[in-house]
């Protein structure tokens, strides 16, 4: 399982088995693909820390910040991830076909620079 973090706005059309590829930063050059399994529809940024000290109202709040989860296709690939592997992640919907093109430019794009060390 990949947990990819997304706004809430841009998860508009993501659907659970829409495709999805990833340029992982620790395998540069490779793409791995996947299907989003689930959209997690909670988040914990309002929660707040029990301190002695009151709160302000504008200090609560979030971000709308929601989690997608990605089932990866190989099982192989799974298993060789580091703990913790940060990458860039596309998913491709039903909507707006036609641009998954430059998605798929970009995320190709993205993997191989993976080899900069930036």
């Amino acid at each position: 399982m990949i947990a990819a973090i997304y706004p809430q706005n841009l998860l508009k059309n993501v659907k659970p088995g829409n495709s999805v590829e990833i340029a992982f930063k620790s395998m540069p050059g490779e793409i791995v693909t996947g299907k989003v399994d689930d959209i997690v529809k909670y988040t914990g940024e309002g929660q707040i820390v029990a301190t002695g000290t009151l709160i302000e109202a504008s200090s609560v709040g979030s971000k709308g910040y929601l989690v997608v989860r990605i089932r990866l296709d190989e099982e192989k690939t799974a298993q060789k991830l580091p703990l913790g592997a940060a990458g860039t992640v596309a998913v491709y919907t039903d909507v707006g076909g036609p641009f998954h093109v430059i998605s798929k430019i970009t995320i190709r794009i993205k993997g191989w620079m993976n080899f900069l060390p930036i």
